[in-house]
């Protein structure tokens, strides 16, 4: 017996120190959850007016958290979305409890305004939405945790950058909360087309101005080319972004400005002798084209240089086809 505790004394006086290491490193240090709002994975994405966009709430912990219960909300620096639907992960349940949530799933869709929401706990004047929810089986660590639709009104006239913000209000283990840091913002930016030009220039009541056909201040702009070249429809400023030709170095150059990453216009280079019979330049073979965006004002500069071949007498124009 005597040998056994002088040996468990060697034992202890030789490694204490690192068995004391190993316990330690069993005791599980919690960390806090972060909860982010993501499209395809990304924390930034575009969309058309008209269309859906899918934000998945997600959490992610440095440690083995979990919980059974979850309530959070989401913010937007904005009215005019409108939300149309929420989806839980599993283990929860479909629905949110009726006890927290607002709006409720059968009131959807809604567009969220600073109304929208009425009830007690939710700040003044703030745009914004609760989900909560408990486990039905097991517990819930890291992953998604809920998925968030959200409609663009073809109408919407807003900020063309909004921020959508999840907002961490509880998480709990039984009766135990767990902590969250900050939420990891979503920024959603509305991608330049007619529709949403004609939204910012043409509010309600003055429909019958914003046709692409028509021309509001009758300078001989139409809409349509308003539009294409990023000018005020009703007055007319920014006319020098239409295209203008010069000479520089011997090269025949042509420059013009357009809307940021526009999708829904085709611009055609046609090239003449004559001003009757005109022919489309080919790219890299008739002109190069560079691009320089300036997000600052949602316009990029387009710069054309055309491969004249030594031609004495050439005139350009640029063709705008609007999709439908």
């Amino acid at each position: 017996m005597n040998s056994i505790v002088y040996l468990l004394a060697c034992l202890r006086r030789c490694f204490g120190m690192a068995l004391l290491i190993f316990l330690v490193g069993l005791v599980p240090v919690h960390g806090a959850y972060t909860l982010s709002l993501l499209n395809q994975g990304q924390t930034t994405n575009s969309a058309r007016v008209g269309e859906r966009i899918d934000l998945d709430a997600v959490l992610t912990s440095e440690s083995a958290d979990y919980h059974d219960s979850a309530i959070f909300r989401i913010e937007l620096s904005t009215t005019g979305l409108v939300y149309q639907a929420y989806q839980w992960s599993e283990p929860f349940r479909n629905e949110s409890s009726d006890d927290d949530s607002k709006p409720l799933a059968k009131l959807l869709p809604l567009e969220l305004t600073p109304n929208t929401i009425a009830g007690s706990g939710y700040p003044t004047n703030v745009i914004d939405f609760e989900l909560s929810n408990i486990a039905v089986r097991g517990i819930y660590g890291t992953g998604a945790l809920a998925r968030v639709s959200f409609f663009i009104p073809t109408n919407y006239a807003g900020p063309k950058v909004i921020t959508i913000t999840p907002v961490p209000d509880t998480f709990a283990l039984g009766f135990t909360n767990v902590a969250a840091n900050a939420g990891m913002p979503f920024q959603l930016s509305i991608r330049n087309s007619y529709a949403y030009w004609k939204n910012l220039h043409f509010p309600l009541g003055e429909a019958l101005q914003s046709g692409p056909a028509q021309d509001p201040n009758k300078d001989g702009i139409i809409n349509a080319i308003a539009y294409a070249f990023a000018i005020d429809p009703k007055t007319g400023a920014e006319r020098d972004h239409l295209p203008a030709l010069k000479i520089d170095n011997a090269r025949l150059l042509m420059t013009y400005v357009r809307p940021f990453m526009v999708s829904d216009v085709t611009y055609l280079y046609e090239t003449s002798t004559n001003c009757k019979t005109w022919i489309q330049a080919i790219a890299k073979t008739d002109y190069l084209e560079t691009v320089q965006p300036d997000a600052a004002s949602n316009t990029e500069t387009v710069l054309v240089e055309l491969l004249t071949t030594g031609q004495r007498v050439i005139f350009v124009r640029v063709k705008c086809q609007l999709a439908p």
